[in-house]
């Protein structure tokens, strides 16, 4: 329970917050040394600091995947969400429903991250919305189109 060993600890080693007690992982200061060094250690957080928008942030951008340890309430913050689509596609999967139900959300994070509509619930793979056709097929298209080997 000594402050200055984890927070040395966790300068190394960010993850290395799984071990720390319960008071420590609640602790702002120490919790922000983690997730500076490795996004991913949100997981290890109190359930109080992985609700706090600015430490959920700071962890996006080490990592997109940290978004599925943040807070429901984090999952639903439509700026969050899109951060974390940005940064990780695999991060869509961990979005709330009622920001997956918002057509607009969707194409949004798509138009950011093609790649997010491999993470989709598979209602989306049937939508024929034409805006939704054309980013996914964009995106198909970027991936496994044709490429120029004449360079």
């Amino acid at each position: 329970d000594d402050v200055e060993v984890v927070l040395a600890s966790v300068h190394n080693v960010g993850v290395a917050l799984l071990f720390a007690s319960q008071r420590l992982r609640d602790d702002e200061g120490v919790v922000r040394a983690a997730i500076h060094q490795n996004g991913m250690a949100l997981e290890y957080a109190s359930t109080r600091l992985r609700n706090d928008r600015c430490l959920v942030y700071q962890a996006l951008q080490g990592s997109g995947a940290a978004f599925a340890f943040c807070s429901e309430a984090c999952r639903a913050d439509r700026c969050l969400a899109l951060f974390a689509v940005r940064k990780s596609a695999e991060a869509i999967s961990h979005v709330s429903s009622k920001l997956l139900a918002d057509r607009e959300f969707v194409i949004e994070a798509l138009q950011q991250n093609g790649s997010a509509w491999q993470w989709l619930p598979p209602v989306f793979h049937y939508d024929r919305d034409p805006e939704l056709a054309k980013i996914v097929s964009q995106f198909w298209l970027r991936r496994w189109g044709p490429h120029d080997d004449s360079a």
